[in-house]
């Protein structure tokens, strides 16, 4: 079941790099807070894996997924800025406790972390470096 939530291909070195360096700012993270939200950090897991898992694989995602070239680099900057703006302007008017953010980010990249290992796993290798090659 989890096979079928993983991307067909395997994992390119920038997803390892991002991985490892989600674990590195988990551990330097949470190491320096006061207190961990588990509920924070369970929901930030839950989301991504519904989100990576069956959303991903889902219709809606695919008609997505149609569309996004369409936009070209221009649009998806666009959208990234417009996104970025607006979190900039209500984070001010929400008072949300920062160790909450931090967990439920936290288990986010935690998941994240999670499924690139399982995708390197499944697939065998790392985009183009396969587990138990030798270099002759």
């Amino acid at each position: 079941m989890v096979s079928d939530w993983l991307p067909d291909s395997p994992p390119t070195w920038d997803d390892v790099i991002v991985t490892v360096l989600a674990v590195v700012w988990l551990s330097l993270t949470f190491s320096g807070l006061d207190t961990i939200s588990w509920t924070a950090l369970a929901a930030g897991i839950g989301i991504v894996v519904v989100v990576a898992g069956p959303v991903a694989h889902s219709t809606l995602s695919e008609r997505i997924s149609a569309r996004v070239p369409a936009l070209g680099p221009a649009g998806r900057a666009v959208g990234i800025v417009l996104f970025a703006v607006a979190v900039w302007f209500v984070a001010p008017m929400v008072d949300v406790p920062a160790h909450l953010v931090t967990s439920f980010c936290g288990g986010g990249m935690l998941a994240l972390a999670v499924l690139v290992a399982l995708q390197a796993v499944y697939a065998g290798e790392v985009s183009g470096w396969r587990i138990g090659q030798r270099d002759d």
